[in-house]
């Protein structure tokens, strides 16, 4: 979640939007997006995050991630 919040980063910064390049770079980073949100869809939903991706949690993942999701959430979500 943190690289894609990375992601926006770089399509939101002023000098990169300068860059012909920008086109291409928006249409893979959407291209993931629908594959990514269609994972969070049937995750969990949690308070706060600036981005739509930060606003929910997969209900797979693997065990670190699962781990840190018990301790900071409360929600037990399937390690794979």
């Amino acid at each position: 979640m943190s690289i894609r919040g990375f992601l926006q980063r770089v399509v939101d910064d002023p000098e990169v939007k300068e860059v012909p390049e920008l086109a291409w770079f928006k249409t893979e980073v959407r291209r993931v997006d629908e594959k990514f949100a269609g994972l969070l869809a049937q995750g969990f939903d949690v308070q706060g995050g600036r981005g739509w991706w930060e606003r929910k949690i997969p209900h797979v993942a693997g065990r670190e991630m699962a781990e840190n999701v018990k301790e900071q959430y409360g929600y037990e979500i399937e390690v794979i």
